[in-house]
């Protein structure tokens, strides 16, 4: 299993993202990003960013609940890690399924194995294994928000 800091490390080394991935259909759409490592959390909010999400950063669970609250945009996609301290992906997901009904939800774990489908939220349609790269993080996000696939 790879360690938080080699999965920013492969998202760190993808060039910048390109024109396939462009900004059609993502003006309006914010994205709940929770993540620990600092580096990981800043990488794929500049990655989301850069590919025309609004991105609301957090740094653990009740730190994503409180910026959720504060928020005055509508919260379309959780971002989260699924093992976090204080609070897994699924509960954080039931506690923002309150705030925000409408949000989809896309965890992100270093092991498949590690998840089950007993784990998964209602709203988890899929989930990001660790490391990912930009395109498959890009797609993940896409197939989440039920976006059109742009290849």
């Amino acid at each position: 299993m790879q360690t938080a800091l080699e999965a920013a490390s492969v998202i760190a080394a993808q060039p910048t993202v390109d024109s396939r991935f462009g900004k059609a259909g993502r003006v309006g759409k914010t994205i709940l990003l929770v993540e620990a490592e600092a580096f990981v959390r800043k990488a794929t909010a500049e990655v989301l960013e850069s590919a025309g999400y609004g991105v609301v950063a957090a740094r653990s669970p009740i730190e994503a609940l409180a910026a959720c609250r504060r928020c005055s945009q509508v919260i379309d996609l959780l971002l989260s890690d699924f093992e976090m301290f204080g609070m897994s992906g699924s509960e954080l997901t039931a506690e923002l399924n309150v705030l925000c009904p409408r949000a989809q939800v896309l965890l992100m774990n270093g092991s498949k194995d590690d998840l089950t489908v007993n784990q998964l939220s209602p709203h988890c349609k899929t989930y990001l294994g660790k490391p990912f790269s930009v395109p498959v993080l890009l797609r993940k996000v896409q197939e989440a928000l039920g976006e059109t696939l742009i290849i």
